[in-house]
């Protein structure tokens, strides 16, 4: 009882000293808490399906003719595949295809556009979505049968039970046979309902086609490897004429965290964000050691004076690590309020749903606790409960104390600094490679672009919408596509005539109307682009990108006849009209590669390309015009920047993340040079009198203040320089497109927190350097 009334007494004695400890200890455990929820949530992912150790998704990669082209891995698969891996590998239990296509549903007067699932009957068997209703095993094997999850069932039934009722999919009508709970977000299988695999479109049956994720369930203690090595040549044996793929397993519990190549991915944010985690919390300790190291000639007499009444040393040793858990409890009661403050803000950045409870936490935070409470204390503890009495009661001994553990604090001093700048150096290069992403022009223009889903059962008016918006003067052009222009939806080999056999590549493919060039921009490098003057264009006609004539490896393309998916159910063949230039059909993250267009009037994507400053009156007009001639369709849209900027999502968050944490961790090491800087020139006041009577100036008293600390963080930026360079350079490598790491990023990113902690030494150190010194004499 005796401590804690010390520790209080201490406490309100040195108000200054105790806000800087609990703050900055408050800001680590605040962060660090932060980083963990988000952290147990990534690891998280597909961790609830109860087979998770045996579930796997079919990927493939495949070598190209072109040598500059590195290998492609990709998770697209044939949906044809899945009856074949199970017949022919007894150690495959199940398959299923998972295409993810939208289609409108309707139920008595309301709809809604919904994500679907199209499934083998094997599909509820692998994967643990939780049922509400129905019967699992049966529901995607009975005629003309669909699943729903129960946000399906709230928006068209009223929450009303939905089983064995019928809804309507685009004109056609199915019958619910069961309801099951959507998916969660820690799920990278999405979906709003489920329907069988039968009732699919053709595209989805093919062998040869790619147009959806291929999943597959092995038996129990299957070795991976020995399927990977039976499975690896499935596809080539059906499709001897196409692009040579090679099959490969990839475990479910791997896909959202690592790269399909085994290379990266987001396990490297994982890793990243929870060293930062434990950067900050460090820091933070940092600065509680700093604090009560440099304060141990303050307390000096109390040491002496218990030492000479009979304390022991174990009996200091305790009384001072209470003293800092005690500290580390108070921080984390702080660190609580800022966690609940910031949280909402986080998911909003994230997009995400994190929680954090205290009630489930409780004992992993008491954990946290003593560890940091013990961390921060234990070297003040060990070094303050180990002074000798002898001399501690002399007027001389402040000094020879507070010199003891100098070398530690220049030690820690360093690190924080070393973090700090390693903190800015890696920001600076993350925005820098963001922007470039931003700017780097695409090879088509997508500023003031709408774009506006057509659903399948009123695809046939979108090019009566598209006549009837033009008549709008604030639209400058609109065009019709069957897909997503910067997303891949299919892709098959390529064939024509005298192709030699060796040249052999994947060609992703879209449809378009005559308007897509003008509406984007996109040059071209030989002969013309789709024209209505031209009715043929809609039957025997194609354009291809540059990349696809290099891949083709011919010079003169205009007038070759080439065939797409040839021998399949989506065999399309075409005279090329057009060599558009290069542009980027995917994310910065990809290269450019191959890809043909061809000819339609129909499009279930409009693309709308405003008039600058006119946005927000002009999407009130298009969505009058819209509803007048396609009453049945809700009116949607979104922007063609933002579709883009969803492929950088995750490097966005990380900028925005680490911009915060380098700005906690700039705060916190300023805290504690100030704290430091301000005990330095209290134990120094008397040596500023001196000087100043001696003739120094203020920029002399300043400067020797400083100079230590200025030494310091040039020693800190040599430190993290190399570091950050190695560690952005590798995070760079998942790009084909990026930056260079230019040197002046590392010098101004060091001189700047330099620069910024002079100067805030520079205001702690001024009103020392102004006393009088006839007054600065007589302190004590």
């Amino acid at each position: 009882m005796n401590d804690f009334r010390i520790f209080f007494r201490q406490v309100m004695k040195n108000k200054i000293y105790t806000i800087n400890n609990i703050v900055g200890l408050a800001i680590g455990i605040a962060c660090s808490i932060i980083i963990m929820l988000w952290v147990e949530h990534e690891l998280g992912f597909d961790r609830f399906h109860k087979n998770i150790d045996q579930l796997y998704r079919i990927c493939f990669y495949t070598d190209t003719n072109n040598t500059d082209e590195k290998v492609f891995y990709s998770p697209v698969m044939p949906g044809g595949l899945a009856e074949i891996l199970v017949e022919k590998y007894p150690e495959i239990s199940h398959a299923s295809f998972f295409g993810n296509p939208s289609w409108n549903l309707s139920n008595q007067g309301k709809e809604m556009f919904a994500s679907a699932g199209i499934v083998h009957s094997d599909f509820l068997d692998m994967f643990s979505f939780s049922l509400i209703s129905g019967n699992a095993a049966t529901a995607l094997s009975e005629p003309k049968s669909i699943v729903i999850t129960d946000k399906v069932e709230r928006k068209l039934f009223n929450s009303e039970p939905a089983l064995g009722k019928s809804i309507m999919l685009g004109n056609s009508q199915f019958s619910i046979a069961a309801v099951i709970k959507a998916p969660p977000v820690n799920s990278h299988i999405q979906f709003d309902f489920l329907l069988p695999y039968q009732f699919s479109p053709e595209v989805f049956k093919s062998t040869s086609i790619k147009s959806g994720q291929l999943f597959v369930m092995l038996h129990d203690n299957i070795d991976m490897q020995n399927v990977n090595k039976k499975i690896i040549s499935v596809y080539n044996d059906l499709n001897p004429d196409g692009s040579p793929n090679y099959l490969f397993l990839q475990p479910l519990k791997d896909i959202h965290l690592h790269a399909i190549d085994g290379q990266g991915g987001r396990i490297v944010y994982v890793y990243i964000f929870s060293l930062l985690a434990l950067f900050i919390l460090v820091m933070a300790c940092i600065n509680y050691v700093n604090m009560s190291t440099a304060r141990a000639s303050v307390r000096t007499k109390e040491i002496a004076v218990k030492k000479v009444i009979g304390a022991r040393r174990y009996q200091l040793l305790i009384q001072f690590l209470l003293e800092s858990v005690l500290f580390s409890v108070f921080a984390l009661i702080l660190s609580i309020l800022f966690v609940k403050l910031v949280l909402p803000f986080v998911n909003t950045l994230l997009g995400e749903q994190l929680e954090f409870v205290v009630a489930e936490h409780w004992s992993t935070l008491l954990i946290f606790v003593m560890i940091v409470g013990i961390a921060a204390g234990g070297y003040p503890a060990f070094f303050m409960s180990g002074l000798i009495p002898v001399g501690l009661l002399k007027s001389n001994s402040t000094n020879k104390i507070y010199s003891k553990p100098s070398v530690l604090r220049k030690l820690l001093v360093t690190v924080q600094f070393t973090l700090s700048i390693f903190f800015i150096i890696c920001v600076s290069i993350i925005y820098y490679q963001i922007h470039f992403l931003q700017t780097k022009p695409l090879g088509f223009d997508h500023d003031n672009v709408v774009i506006i889903p057509i659903h399948n059962k009123v695809v046939d008016k979108s090019h009566v919408l598209k006549k009837e918006l033009l008549k709008n003067i604030n639209i400058k052009s609109v065009t019709l596509a069957q897909f997503d222009m910067t997303q891949w939806q299919a892709s098959a080999g390529l064939s024509w005539p005298g192709k030699d056999p060796d040249i052999v590549f994947d060609v992703g493919f879209n449809r378009v109307d005559e308007d897509y060039q003008k509406t984007f921009n996109l040059e071209m490098a030989q002969g013309r682009f789709f024209s209505s003057e031209h009715p043929s264009d809609l039957s025997n006609a194609c354009v291809v990108n540059e990349e696809a004539v290099k891949a083709m490896g011919i010079s003169e393309p205009l007038g070759k006849q080439i065939t797409w998916a040839e021998n399949s159910m989506m065999e399309m063949s075409g005279v090329i009209i057009g060599v558009v230039k290069n542009y980027h059909t995917e994310s910065l993250h990809k290269p450019i590669r191959p890809f043909v267009l061809y000819n339609t009037v129909n499009g279930g994507q409009l693309y709308i390309k405003v008039q600058q400053g006119q946005m927000h009156k002009t999407l009130d007009e298009i969505h009058k015009v819209f509803s007048d001639i396609i009453p049945d369709q809700e009116f949607s849209f979104t922007f063609l920047d933002d579709v883009i900027y969803r492929h950088y999502k995750m490097e966005e968050f990380t900028r925005t993340i680490l911009l915060y944490i380098t700005l906690l961790a700039i705060i916190i090491t300023i805290m504690g040079l100030i704290g430091l800087a301000a005990f330095n020139t209290e134990r120094r006041i008397k040596e500023i009198g001196v000087r100043k009577i001696l003739g120094a100036s203020v920029t002399d008293i300043i400067a020797g203040l400083s100079r230590e600390f200025i030494l310091l963080g040039v020693i800190a930026m040599i430190i993290s320089s190399p570091i950050a360079y190695w560690i952005m350079n590798t995070w760079l490598q998942n790009f084909t497109f990026r930056v260079d790491m230019h040197w002046w990023i590392f010098i101004v990113s060091g001189f700047s927190l330099i620069g910024l902690s002079l100067f805030a030494l520079i205001l702690q150190s001024i009103n020392a350097a102004t006393l009088n010194p006839a007054k600065t004499l007589k302190y004590e």
